[in-house]
């Protein structure tokens, strides 16, 4: 085996971590700043922030425009979290999400 191919799922696995990084960053970004309706028009946020990123990613590739790449979590709680998915079931005046038969996106 030659010396090249010893590293090659480390930096596969690093870029990987890199580019969820980023992708998570954006999501953020947007939803910090009022955008999130741009990519998730669900009146309850639907996707995370991770989808919300990619697809913002996509979006401008699409259209030929250059990515924002930069990162930065706000360490705060999330003041906005995802809408649980599945059918709401009240039982003694609590809330229990319970899955939905068919997966989302499937």
């Amino acid at each position: 085996m030659e010396k090249n191919h010893v590293h090659q799922p480390e930096r596969l696995s690093l870029i990987m971590a890199t580019a969820t990084l980023y992708a998570l960053t954006e999501g953020t970004f947007l939803a910090d700043n009022g955008r999130r309706l741009e990519i998730d028009p669900h009146d309850d946020r639907g996707l995370s922030y991770f989808q919300i990123g990619l697809r913002s990613f996509q979006h401008c590739l699409s259209q030929g425009r250059r990515l924002r790449l930069r990162i930065h979590l706000d360490p705060r709680p999330d003041p906005d979290p995802v809408a649980p998915y599945g059918i709401p079931f009240r039982l003694f005046g609590l809330v229990k999400w319970l899955p939905a038969s068919v997966p989302a996106g499937g």
